[in-house]
């Protein structure tokens, strides 16, 4: 698998692997890693702005990653997001991500794994949660099949849904995404290992 911080990163710091606590890919049976990244990719990453509090969309690479990823196969289905949530949590927590930081990134996995399953995979198709840290803190990355680009839909009182991106936007420090060469995209989060 390719590193995902093919450029400089937010905070500036190349790659620089180290070895992981969790194995590199856990598979799900029946699964395989189809969405190869291609270092030619469209990169598209949010940018955080302390006077909004929420992430702007700006073009810049995604940070690089200073472990080994941990990756967790899944396939689209309802009953896989819980698998993702509790994959991430026991990836955060030995990490030392701190226990109320953990619950709000456990949110915006939970919100990018679903709209991977409602809007960027079909019922049985595979959605690849990876995780790895860089100098920026926690990244979340989720690859699905779907090539539509994410987008944040303004908030109104009376809609049900729409709201995932809304919130990922006001959580994490930074967000975006990046199309996959074999198709498909990832789409990606910067996570905050402390609420203070």
């Amino acid at each position: 698998m390719e590193d995902m911080g093919s450029g400089e990163g937010l905070a500036g710091m190349g790659h620089a692997p180290v070895g992981g606590v969790f194995p590199d890919v856990a598979v799900a049976p029946g699964n395989s890693d189809k969405n190869e990244l291609s270092t030619e990719s469209e990169l598209r990453v949010t940018e955080w702005h302390p006077e909004s509090k929420a992430a702007a969309m700006i073009t810049v690479p995604p940070p690089s990653a200073v472990t080994e990823p941990s990756t967790l196969m899944i396939t689209s289905a309802p009953e896989a997001i819980k698998a993702a949530r509790d994959f991430a949590r026991g990836w955060l927590e030995v990490k030392g991500v701190d226990h109320a930081a953990v619950q709000v990134g456990l949110l915006v996995i939970n919100e990018l794994v679903t709209n991977a399953h409602k809007h960027g995979s079909e019922p049985g198709e595979t959605i690849s949660v990876r995780l790895y840290l860089s100098a920026d803190g926690p990244v979340v990355e989720v690859r699905d099949g779907g090539d539509g680009e994410p987008r944040v839909k303004p908030l109104t009182l009376d809609s049900f849904s729409g709201r995932g991106l809304a919130i990922v936007s006001e959580l994490a420090k930074a967000w975006g995404f990046r199309h996959l060469a074999s198709g498909g995209k990832a789409v990606y989060a910067v996570l905050r290992e402390t609420t203070a």
